[in-house]
């Protein structure tokens, strides 16, 4: 994916913070999660990229998933034996749908409020000579301190706020400080 779509998605969710280990090795995260996130920019859409994304997650052996919807089928979620991969993509304002169709990449994704953030700043992790692009710490725990805020269930809440007090390297843990930044705070 990186040589047609670097700078155009990120890793998201709780594999964010694993992968932080390779940046910052003295930062550990208990990871539980059975699925991978996706976060692709709205740019990606209108970028004349042609990447059969959906064949090549198939020769992965990942199959995805139909889900009927008022517009048709979404094929926003992969399967795989023992994890999943889901498309997540910034919600076009105004936008109200489930999905969001992404035709040059042969997938959808569903469109989240607060994603856009993640995709400023990507640092880049080399895992046995593969580059794995990472939201920045500082956008990654201000997003998850966001998303936390406004979450239905308690449980996910919770997950969220574990995730955001993690944080791998002093600059974040200074910036992500409400005492430190009161502004930044509702």
């Amino acid at each position: 994916m990186n040589g047609h779509l670097r700078g155009y998605y990120v890793l998201g969710g709780s594999w964010v913070l694993y992968f932080y280990r390779f940046k910052y090795p003295n930062f550990r995260y208990a990871l539980r999660t059975l699925d991978i996130d996706f976060v692709f920019s709205l740019y990606v859409k209108s970028k004349k990229i042609k990447f059969n994304l959906q064949e090549a997650l198939e020769n992965l052996g990942f199959f995805p998933e139909i889900i009927g919807t008022a517009t048709g089928y979404s094929y926003a979620t992969f399967k795989g034996e023992n994890i999943d991969i889901e498309f997540i993509i910034e919600e076009p304002a105004g936008y109200k749908e489930r999905i969001l169709k992404l035709d040059n990449l042969n997938i959808d994704a569903t469109p989240l409020p607060f994603v856009s953030d993640l995709l400023e700043d990507i640092i880049y992790v080399n895992v046995k000579g593969t580059e794995i692009p990472l939201p920045s710490p500082e956008r990654f725990h201000i997003h998850k301190w966001i998303v936390a805020q406004r979450r239905q269930s308690y449980v996910k809440k919770q997950n969220d706020l574990i995730q955001e007090r993690s944080k791998p390297n002093p600059q974040a843990t200074f910036l992500l400080n409400p005492d430190n930044c009161r502004s930044f705070y509702p």
